[in-house]
């Protein structure tokens, strides 16, 4: 097969020079004589102004010798046109529509860093009514994914008349819905008055937008009207050893479709926290020490705050200087009560106030709210022009409302800049200040990072999303959610989740119905979680694994590691109590109920200088609607509640202690089992639970 190159059609890859152009001749070669098309090492990078329009593909095979693409992600002036019927697809590198079996490999797609995905929407592809597209060894740095799909379904209509000729079937449609990209597609045909014309047949021809042909060696001219449905819905992509770095959105998946071995990574700029450890007091310079390595250099100059302390003299936020993995000294000027030596409680937590930069704000003038709008000055010189469009933290007001994260939207000095507010109130300031680069700061709770993978099905309630296969992915500090499997009004069927890994990260699966679709047949098996955290408002439900209304699911061989705590926490919230496992029918009377949920040989560990023990999996381990059902996961050895033995988790041989179970039994095992059926919850919500001791 013959190669076309990109540089022989004029594309230079200066990363200065608009290249779309060229690369849009170069495919539109490639589309007429079926060849590849090679994208060489550029000198820097190939620039797209805006997207390459990749229409009625069929075999294309796209390869780079790690070939970076530019693509104006978060480019405001890149806008819809009569193509790109949405700024996600003006702002990606690759629109591809109505194609087959088209493969990409080896390309890398760099897009902006705007916090915003509303505004940093485009992705390094978009794909629209595409079948067998595959992607591999492909990466994306920056802008919303690496592959955004759209997640159309079968085009149907209904027909005219079958007019036959020497085994040829000629179908008519005057709604005039084909096109010349349909050839090669499958089309299914039903209800005829001849049944021999009904079945799946590949279309070998295209007259015009009404009339289509095909090969039927046994099909019988007529003229009634018959329904078809053409496939050309989304299906059947394969991403291999692809790589996402800072993107802010997903990848969206589809029909009968397999992710292997991708790995995606998000800036880990979530605060760091921690439980227990020391004060040393020394006149008004205060040495702390942690139970854990967990300070880093970079956290020089940025604020550690307390809460929990015996002495109320030490809580507070102060500027911090690092001195090892475990140490940090600050100094403490409080004088009522001022700073003494202390151990701080188990039940005490502190946490680095994270971020770019950090400083206090200026006292009386600190926060002034405008309509819609708020500006906010620092003690200090901190800001800089390059701010603006970076998400700002407000750490401490006494105003609820000031109390957040905002986007700045203007730099006014080096001291003050506007951020994004609908509410608030003129305050006297002078709690910590931080600037980000990649959260959102939409609102309050909001993080920069979106789901790694979110499957979703259509608006139609005919059609949903099934037999997708997530195996052996990577995710870490991804603080929202690594896989989701629901907010849809469509089922969704036959989703299984292996062999994958996540450090750092907030929840990392939450599957299920918020609606009363029949969802069924998810499984998530042998996956190593490790440091992930469920304190993430919105997203957490109360475990790292989520389950929602759903028929079938099986949650198994899944191991649950804590060195550590808190990690995707904002403002210290959860710290200290990570857990395991949830399972709520999330609106009552309306979900699909959870039946047939099965959880067995999963296991959890902890390091217990880092963790409250009783709540490593705390009171919504196995949850349903908040009441009921609520175990507790024993781990080995002594379960501990602030340095007392904590028995009341499953001890052994017993039949007590889960509120709401009707049966509980018992089975004398190394691993032992307990199966529960909790009334009100479905025809048959049996939950089989078990723990292992290392």
């Amino acid at each position: 097969m013959s190669i076309l190159d990109v540089k022989d059609f004029g594309a230079l890859g200066d990363g200065t020079t608009d290249d779309r152009a060229a690369i849009q001749r170069a495919l539109d070669a490639a589309k007429s004589t079926g060849v590849t098309l090679h994208f060489p090492k550029p000198s820097v990078a190939y620039k797209l102004s805006k997207y390459i329009d990749l229409n009625g593909m069929k075999n294309l095979h796209i390869t780079g010798d790690s070939a970076t693409i530019l693509h104006p992600s978060d480019d405001t002036g890149v806008t819809i046109d009569a193509i790109a019927t949405s700024v996600s697809m003006a702002r990606s590198a690759f629109l591809i529509r109505n194609s087959i079996d088209v493969t990409i490999e080896g390309i890398t797609f760099v897009g902006g860093n705007n916090p915003s995905i509303t505004v940093n929407a485009g992705s390094g592809v978009y794909a629209r009514n595409c079948n067998g597209l595959t992607m591999e060894r492909c990466r994306q740095r920056g802008g919303f994914s690496l592959l955004q799909q759209d997640n159309q379904f079968d085009t149907t209509g209904t027909g005219d008349s079958l007019t036959v000729s020497a085994g040829i079937v000629t179908l008519v449609d005057a709604a005039a819905m084909f096109a010349e990209e349909c050839v090669g597609q499958r089309i299914t045909i039903s209800g005829t008055t001849n049944i021999v014309n009904s079945g799946e047949f590949v279309i070998a021809g295209y007259t015009s937008a009404t009339t289509i042909t095909f090969a039927a060696a046994n099909a019988i001219t007529e003229t009634s009207s018959f329904l078809w449905s053409l496939a050309d819905g989304d299906r059947n992509t394969t991403l291999l050893n692809c790589r996402s770095d800072g993107v802010r959105g997903y990848i969206s998946c589809v029909n009968d479709s397999k992710y292997v071995g991708c790995d995606f990574e998000w800036p880990a700029n979530a605060d760091v926290c921690g439980i227990g450890g020391s004060f040393a007091v020394s006149g008004t310079t205060v040495t702390f020490t942690a139970q854990a390595p967990r300070f880093l250099p970079a956290h020089q100059d940025k604020y550690i705050k307390f809460a929990g302390t015996t002495s109320a003299g030490n809580v507070g936020a102060f500027k911090l200087t690092y001195v090892s993995s475990t140490v940090v000294t600050f100094t403490n000027s409080a004088v009522s009560p001022p700073p003494v030596s202390e151990t701080l409680p188990i039940t005490g937590t502190w946490w680095v106030l994270n971020g770019e930069k950090a400083g206090v704000g200026a006292g009386p003038t600190a926060i002034v709210q405008g309509a819609g709008t708020q500006n906010v000055k620092s003690a200090a010189a901190m800001f800089g022009s390059d701010d603006v469009g970076k998400n700002l933290r407000i750490n401490g007001a006494s105003n609820a409302n000031n109390n957040k994260q905002g986007v700045i939207s203007a730099y006014v000095s080096s001291t003050e800049v506007t951020i994004v507010s609908a509410a608030g109130t003129n305050e006297t300031f002078s709690g910590v200040i931080t600037v980000d680069g990649y959260d959102t700061g939409t609102n309050g709770t909001t993080y920069g990072s979106s789901h790694g993978f979110y499957i979703f099905g259509s608006s139609s309630a005919a059609h949903g999303r099934q037999n997708i296969l997530i195996d052996g992915c990577t995710f870490r500090g991804n603080r929202t959610c690594c896989i989701k499997v629901s907010g849809t009004s469509a089922p969704i069927r036959g989703v299984r989740v292996v062999n994958c890994s996540a450090y750092e990260c907030g929840p990392f699966f939450i599957g299920g119905a918020d609606d009363a679709n029949e969802h069924t047949g998810m499984v998530v098996h042998n996956n190593v979680l490790v440091d992930c955290n469920t304190q993430r408002a919105g997203f957490d439900s109360g475990g790292i694994i989520v389950i929602m209304g759903s028929r079938g699911t099986r949650i198994t061989d899944n191991l649950f590691h804590f060195t550590r705590n808190g990690i995707g926490s904002v403002n210290g919230i959860g710290v200290g109590n990570p857990s395991g496992i949830s399972a709520s029918r999330f609106v009552t009377g309306i979900s699909q109920p959870i039946d047939d949920l099965t959880i067995a040989r999963n296991k959890f560990t902890a390091d217990p200088s880092q963790c409250d023990g009783a709540n490593i999996f705390g009171a919504y381990t196995i949850s349903v609607n908040g009441v009921g059902l609520k175990a507790k996961y024993r781990t080995g050895g002594t379960l501990t509640k602030h340095g007392i033995p904590f028995t009341a988790a499953f001890p052994e041989m017993a039949s007590t202690n889960v509120p709401g179970a009707s049966r509980l039994l018992f089975t004398p095992a190394w691993s032992r089992a307990v199966a529960m059926r909790v009334p009100g919850l479905g025809r048959k919500f049996w939950t089989m639970i078990s723990w292992m001791w290392p």
